[in-house]
């Protein structure tokens, strides 16, 4: 367990130290490198006080935050750089930041004297309200250590956040708290994997009441490629309010699903309400001569990522209000509330229900029911009831095809609007193996050390749109070379001669790439006798995992199936010598099968590797490695061919 991380002879004298205000010693600083020999700085203090006020006009909602950081080395520029995040939701104020430096230094006191505002839209959106104050921390070196304060005004109660008590240095004391009027109920969670070690008190008076939670010489966190979202393995504290009472009514935020939903829709409610006969036109035009849903909603959803450019929008209330359907078609563009308003609007036209749903990414790990709050949704897409079923529309996919949901919405709850006071939470299903594979094969010949062949790669379902999404606004040249990378083989000698792909760009036909090819000085001559590894794909060979120092589960992006057939069509006058075993390593998450065959004047070499579970978890990094090692050794093998002569 983490809380047990150091000796209690070092706790002690770390909380003397914390007690004192962190003055700077070269005796305190030599401490902190012996309890923290592997770390350039630590945070002293990470404290944040939230507090709640009923005031005339409603609540008020303000946060203290204080950070307090100590430099164990010289190597600690890339800890200068500080930033303080806020939207239209959100306000800074009292901001006051300093470097104190070392006892050689002279304790000096550095003030910050220039701090920027920008605009921090985030990766992939066109223009949102998100800001930034930006400053640097002067004098930052070994002994000393930069101190910040400053005030956040929170304007929604809807909206306030999560603390986590780690970071990426260790933290000597994190300390979050919430002190409310009796006017006020809140609620809290403790997410994000070990929240043992986090101490809770609770501190009542008169007229309101504190919430405290604290930790002492929390580790520095682990953030490894490949690892599930932060805020599932870190802890953390979300706080919200249930509800207040003003005025002698009881005012309603968020306790319960329900709640989020009324709020979601009171903000949706108007979205679509007027008939537009452009949009109906465009419709009828669609699904002329067409009496089948399914058939009807594929084309609807198809014209929709033809037709509307994916451009996001988070200015506000604009990140959690569609636009109308008609406003989408005229620009068209919008985000992904603004997809799933037109496909819903232009289904319904069809005589389809649909519903505008609210859903989480992968990368957000929270249930609806353990956190009904807009921190548990990030996505919007469209929910249609079809044939009895009900189907999941996310055309931020540009060419995800009919029936498939994106991969980052795989297993996620959705939560489906279906009118007033009426919802359903439903999961999205993943997407089995056997819908995502690769099928090639490919037959050669040996000429002295040259393989020439042709080959022939199929890709279905998310393995299809890898390949696509690689292409995708890239140059020709560039596209092709793309395209190529997921028919390599053998070696960096592999050479693709000549190739045509079909089907990349129509959704409903798999994708095949004919090739061919050639691959020197890949088989190996040695007097009468030919030496062939078979194995021209040699994928996940180089996918152990670290058992000792990785920390973390490994997110996987689908589940899928690789299926490579080569096909030796023997030289002339040789016989085989050696055709190697057959090997197999089977796991319900995890596996593949190798086999080998003579058939008339060919030798063929057949392998499936499969992948059926979305997250490898460390509890099986054991029987993974056990599989790499075993595969490995398969790839190893080779087929010997000898002159009958």
């Amino acid at each position: 367990m983490w809380k047990a991380v150091v000796a209690l002879i070092f706790n002690i004298a770390i909380l003397f130290i914390a007690a004192n205000g962190f003055a700077q010693s070269a005796q305190k600083i030599d401490l902190l490198k012996t309890q923290f020999p592997e770390t350039n700085a630590v945070l002293a203090v990470n404290k944040e006080a939230l507090t709640i006020e009923l005031k005339e006009t409603g609540l008020a909602i303000t946060s203290d935050n204080y950070y307090e950081m100590v430099y164990l080395t010289d190597h600690v520029n890339e800890y200068a750089n500080k930033s303080i995040y806020y939207s239209d939701f959100s306000d800074v104020a009292n901001i006051e930041a300093k470097t104190i430096t070392s006892e050689k230094a002279g304790n000096k006191t550095l003030k910050v004297l220039n701090i920027f505002t920008k605009d921090d839209f985030g990766s992939g959106i066109f223009y949102g309200s998100g800001k930034k104050k930006e400053f640097v921390f002067p004098g930052v070196q070994e002994g000393a250590r930069s101190v910040l304060s400053y005030k956040e005004i929170i304007k929604d109660p809807h909206f306030l956040g999560a603390f986590y008590f780690g970071s990426y240095v260790p933290v000597i004391n994190g300390e979050y708290s919430v002190t409310f009027p009796k006017e006020v109920k809140i609620k809290y969670r403790l997410l994000g994997g070990d929240t043992s070690g986090i101490e809770f008190s609770s501190k009542p008076n008169k007229k309101s009441t504190t919430y405290t939670w604290k930790v002492k010489n929390f580790p520095a966190m682990n953030f490894e490629e490949d690892s599930p979202p932060l805020n599932s393995y870190s802890p953390h504290v979300v706080v919200y309010i249930d509800e207040y009472v003003f005025n002698g009514q009881t005012v309603k935020v968020l306790g319960e699903v329900k709640d989020l939903y009324n709020w979601y829709y009171s903000l949706t409610k108007g979205v679509n309400d007027k008939e537009d006969e452009g949009m109906k036109t465009i419709v009828d035009s669609l699904i002329k001569g067409v009496n089948n849903d399914s058939e009807k909603a594929k084309r609807i959803f198809y014209w929709v990522q033809d037709k509307i450019k994916y451009v996001a929008f988070e200015a506000g209330l604009e990140g959690f209000v569609p636009r109308n359907a008609a406003l989408v078609c005229s620009r068209k563009y919008g985000d992904c509330k603004d997809m799933a308003s037109i496909i819903t609007n232009m289904m319904n036209y069809a005589g389809i229900k649909a519903h505008l749903t609210w859903i989480g990414t992968r990368d957000i790990p929270y249930t609806y029911e353990d956190v009904p709050l807009p921190i548990t949704d990030n996505h919007m897409i469209a929910c249609a009831e079809i044939n009895g079923k009900k189907l999941f529309f996310d055309a931020t996919g540009i060419c995800t095809p009919y029936g498939f949901p994106t991969a980052m919405i795989q297993g996620k709850e959705a939560l489906v609007g279906e009118g007033e006071n009426k919802f359903e939470i439903i999961k999205v299903p993943v997407v089995p193996k056997e819908k995502n594979t690769l099928n090639d094969t490919c037959t050669f010949t040996v000429e002295n050390k040259i393989l020439k062949g042709k080959g022939k790669s199929v890709f279905t379902g998310y393995k299809k749109l890898d390949v696509f999404y690689k292409r995708y606004a890239k140059s020709k040249e560039e596209a092709n070379d793309a395209v190529k990378a997921f028919i390599y083989k053998g070696s960096n000698k592999f050479n693709v001669t000549d190739f045509k792909y079909d089907g990349l760009d129509d959704r409903d036909k798999d994708l095949t790439i004919d090739y061919d090819f050639t691959l020197p000085d890949y088989a190996q001559v040695l007097s009468d006798q030919i030496y062939v590894n078979l194995n021209l794909d040699k994928s996940f060979g180089n996918e152990e995992v670290d058992i000792h120092n990785r920390k973390t589960d490994r997110v996987i992006e689908y589940k899928f199936i690789n299926h490579h057939t080569s096909k030796l069509e023997l030289p002339q006058g040789f016989n085989i010598k050696y055709l190697p075993p057959n090997d197999s390593f089977h796991d319900d998450e995890f596996g593949y099968d190798i086999s080998y065959k003579k058939e008339n004047n060919s030798i063929y070499c057949d392998k499936s590797i499969y992948i059926n579970q979305l997250l490898l978890q460390k509890s099986k990094f054991e029987t993974w490695n056990k599989m790499i090692s075993q595969l490995n050794k398969a790839y190893k093998e080779v087929v010997v061919l000898q002159n009958s002569k």
